[in-house]
């Protein structure tokens, strides 16, 4: 047996484990309230498609033994996971709960005397919007920049906690944002902004994501504002110098997401507070999946743990 690949495969565990709880999760309450959906058989395709495609990809990266190439499948497969899921999402927005956004609007007239991102309207000019536009799409391949560094640093026991803590983020949001379901300011008062966002590439990128990906619900907590908090974590513990020089730009995409009028600042605020729980607690996550696995070591492997046991009494003889 290749020690280095079995350690390796045990540090991706958490991520999959997380991936397939999500697509159990979504797939149960599917099953329990089909009534509660526009379309459930095309909804069960595409967990049951999902689930094949986790499967398939959770074999590969078991069965590769090059750590470089596993660690690339595995981060590719959590991220490319979570940016269709996010879609799937879509159909789970108002099945328990209507639109919450009047009482973040509510919120916002006491404490701000206006939706922030109407406020926003007195700054916006072309180079701001471009430059907040950056920042918002520059999130994916920041979240590669970090998954390498990760590796880099620290080897697939590092890559393992930082997939796996992003991972319970995004799912953490996808639970919460159809237990408070928020349309988001584009889509619950589309037609209240009087100045329009001009700007130039990244803005175009910004809103093609707008028009090809988003829709109305997920929003609360930000997806990009968690995952960009536990990015910055991430970096603090392995590359402090890029930390810093990644700093500012994960402060100007928690305020791209307002001032893009993607979020609403109350849905940052969720995000990054989210984030910060997920990281207080993620050793907990952490040692559960640990004793899962080591059970299930245990038990396909009964006379390796055999000999191991012998090996002890032999060194203590």
């Amino acid at each position: 047996m290749n020690t280095d690949n079995s350690k390796s495969n045990l540090n991706y565990s958490g991520a999959n484990a997380a991936i397939l709880t999500t697509i159990i999760l979504f797939s149960g309450i599917l099953i329990l309230l089909p009534q509660k959906f526009l379309e459930p058989a095309k909804i069960a395709v595409n967990l049951f498609t999902l689930g094949i495609i986790s499967v398939i990809a959770i074999i590969a990266v078991n069965f590769t033994k090059r750590q470089n190439i596993k660690a690339i499948i595995q981060s590719i497969f959590v991220l490319g996971f979570f940016s269709v899921f996010y879609g799937v999402t879509s159909d789970y927005q108002i099945i328990f709960f209507n639109w919450q956004d009047e009482n973040l609007l509510a919120l916002d007239k006491v404490l701000f005397g206006s939706e922030v991102s109407l406020l926003m309207q007195n700054v916006v000019c072309f180079y701001l919007t471009e430059a907040m536009m950056f920042a918002y799409v520059i999130y994916v391949p920041l979240f590669v920049l970090v998954a390498i560094v990760a590796y880099k640093n620290g080897s697939s026991k590092a890559l393992g906690e930082y997939l796996f803590i992003v991972s319970l983020g995004f799912i953490s949001c996808y639970i919460i944002s159809f237990l408070f379901p928020v349309a988001s300011q584009m889509y619950y008062k589309p037609n209240q902004y009087s100045v329009s966002l001009e700007g130039w590439l990244f803005t175009y990128f910004g809103e093609l994501i707008r028009t090809e990906n988003h829709f109305p619900g997920g929003s609360l907590p930000s997806p990009h504002c968690t995952a960009s908090t536990i990015m910055l974590f991430v970096l603090f513990k392995n590359n402090r110098k890029l930390f810093w020089l990644m700093l500012p730009v994960v402060i100007t995409i928690y305020i791209s997401t307002v001032y893009g009028r993607f979020h609403y600042i109350w849905d940052g605020i969720a995000g990054i507070l989210l984030a910060l729980l997920l990281i207080k607690i993620f050793p907990f996550f952490k040692s559960i999946i640990d004793k899962i696995v080591n059970v299930y070591h245990s038990l396909i492997n009964p006379i390796s743990i055999f000999n191991s046991l012998s090996d002890n009494d032999l060194l203590e003889d």
